[in-house]
């Protein structure tokens, strides 16, 4: 029973954007120690190449160096924000910075792991997380998009409502006009014959 829950779990789509194969080989194993089959990892090793695989696929989680070549994860990360991508990030490093961890969270990073300190639970955990977190971001998003539309739908019903209050008033004064008119005649006639 086991067996077919697992192969019923959903395959987590990974970008691994990693310059240094050693590290691709050891990330690809901790995850398969972790998730076994249940993963399906691409690697990238350059900023250009990550920005490209981001725009094309729906990734679940992108791993992500602090150092790539001339450019570095934190460059990366605020491009693939700023050209729409939803995808958590987890920035990997080989040096442990108070400073860079949180410049990544300020970022929008999900998590910041030194690499020296993961393992195959560490790792687990840090995407649990952050694909919880996403989770959470998504359904705030939509609920924001539903109170848009629910705002503007209640904007377009108070507006009719005016209209029709509008309407309504207008069509009520001409009459009422008339009839005061006329109630006027009514009442000066009786008097004009008192009068004479």
């Amino acid at each position: 029973m086991k067996k077919n829950q697992k192969s019923a779990a959903k395959t987590l789509a990974i970008l691994l954007v990693e310059d240094r194969e050693a590290d691709y080989v050891l990330t690809r194993e901790l995850l398969a120690d972790t998730y076994g089959d249940g993963v399906k990892l691409d690697w990238v090793k350059t900023r250009d190449a990550a920005l490209k695989a981001l725009a094309s696929v729906a990734y679940d989680v992108c791993l992500i160096d602090y150092r790539l070549g001339k450019w570095t994860g934190l460059d990366l990360l605020r491009e693939a924000i700023a050209a729409g991508a939803k995808v958590p990030f987890i920035m990997l490093t080989g040096q442990d910075n108070r400073e860079i961890d949180v410049e990544a969270m300020q970022a929008g990073a999900a998590d910041y792991l030194a690499k020296d300190d993961i393992s195959a639970p560490v790792l687990k955990r840090s995407m649990r997380l952050a694909l919880a977190r996403q989770q959470h971001l998504t359904a705030e998003r939509e609920s924001q998009e539903l109170l848009k539309k629910a705002n503007l739908k209640l904007s377009e019903l108070y507006k009719t409502a005016h209209q029709f209050v509008d309407n309504v008033s207008h069509e009520f004064r001409t009459p009422l006009a008339v009839i005061k008119d006329f109630a006027g005649h009514v009442v000066d006639e009786p008097v004009r014959r008192l009068v004479q």
